[in-house]
């Protein structure tokens, strides 16, 4: 899957089955107020190829993170590739989505706030197992998960997404 890897935490479009990825690219770019992230990759899966784009925008103030997640399938496909879009959450972080569940709200250890908001998607926080390499074990790891919520897009993916720094009350 194409992923973004903070240590064990991932985020990064949850697929429908494996998928073999080939010709992956990044490149950072960086401007007046903000620095640009990107990376590309096409993925194989069942005889079509999906080109995968993934940025991230970071301002330099600290306070704001946007992203986008597209997938585009290169021919006429039938078959839908992703499933979910999934961002690992710290342990020694709180987390809690809104009353109205458009939002989830992080507290870091630090005491630092951050929103997440995400468009067109049905948002849960969700516990999942991860087995790390290293040790051999099973660990039990937090996940913000997002899913589409028009089910008639089958083939074609894309999300807006955004971490905002807000103040502490």
């Amino acid at each position: 899957p194409f992923l973004t890897s903070f240590g064990t935490l991932k985020s990064g479009v949850a697929l429908m089955g494996s998928a073999h990825v080939t010709q992956t690219r990044s490149r950072r770019r960086d401007e007046a107020d903000s620095s640009l992230l990107e990376a590309t990759a096409i993925l194989k899966q069942g005889g079509q190829d999906y080109n995968v784009l993934r940025q991230i925008r970071v301002a330099h103030s600290g306070t704001h993170i946007h992203g986008e997640d597209i997938v585009h399938c290169d021919h006429n496909g039938s078959q839908a590739l992703v499933k979910a879009l999934c961002f690992g959450i710290p342990e020694s972080c709180i987390c809690n989505l809104s009353k109205d569940g458009r939002s989830v709200l992080i507290v870091t250890s630090q005491q630092q706030a951050w929103r997440f908001r995400i468009k067109g998607m049905d948002i849960a926080i969700e516990i999942g197992s991860d087995t790390t390499l290293r040790k051999s074990r099973t660990t039990h790891q937090r996940a913000i998960v997002c899913r589409c919520l028009d089910k008639s897009s089958n083939i074609d993916f894309r999300a807006t997404w955004q971490f905002s720094l807000e103040d502490v009350e």
